[in-house]
């Protein structure tokens, strides 16, 4: 049971500012530090909760992040929040998928501090097989995205752009989680709803021009 605690939370317009700042300048990885730290802090302390705030901690010079950044993309921390605390910590997801007896699974862990992961909104490689996106993420040597990435990564484009990830018109398909063994298909609503399907068995060779594919791994590095 995860309990409140009666902290106060950070003000929100730092997080504006923080916001801002990111996308008027060059990101440098002190201010990617400051604002996905404050992204969980507020978050987290908002709701009184009793989990630790991540240590974030960009692996990522300012060359390579302005290089990412020009390529649409985002750095995303890795944590070791949890999906029900997750759920907990953006009830607005309200997902059955992040309920605490779900039994979900990652395919993998990044050993690193944080990766790269596409910025646009509507899911990428549309209207490609789940064979397909496998041999495409392995060129270039990307993996399929896990959920977790995708529910952090959303919520830091919500606030640089106003929208979810795959908010209204598209699904992507993510081949580094699955529930009961079976690969799942993920998009958000405008409120921040988050669906999650699993209970359909994707056949290699399926395809639909409104589902894509995300990945993740390393964009750019110097």
């Amino acid at each position: 049971m995860i309990q409140e605690l009666g902290r106060p939370a950070p003000d929100s317009e730092i997080l504006r500012g923080l916001a801002r700042e990111y996308i008027k300048r060059p990101p440098t990885p002190t201010l990617v530090n400051d604002l996905w730290g404050t992204i969980l802090e507020t978050a987290i302390q908002t709701r009184r909760l009793d989990i630790p705030v991540p240590n974030i901690e960009c692996d990522r010079t300012q060359k390579e992040l302005g290089a990412l950044k020009k390529k649409k993309g985002i750095w995303v921390p890795e944590t070791e929040l949890t999906y029900y605390q997750l759920g907990i910590i953006f009830p607005e997801t309200q997902s059955y998928a992040l309920q605490e007896n779900i039994l979900i699974e990652d395919k993998f862990k990044q050993d690193a501090k944080g990766i790269d992961v596409e910025g646009r909104i509507d899911a990428p490689n549309r209207n490609t097989t789940e064979e397909n996106l496998e041999k495409r993420f392995k060129y270039r040597e990307r993996k399929g995205m896990r959920l977790v990435t995708y529910i952090l990564a959303s919520q830091l484009i919500k606030i640089l752009t106003g929208h979810y990830l795959d908010e209204g018109s598209t699904s992507s398909i993510l081949l580094g989680t699955s529930i009961n063994n079976r690969v799942i298909k993920a998009h958000f609503r405008v409120d921040g709803d988050l669906g999650v399907s699993w209970s359909w068995r994707l056949d290699p060779k399926d395809h639909n021009s409104r589902w894509g594919g995300r990945s993740e791994g390393i964009i750019e590095k110097a």
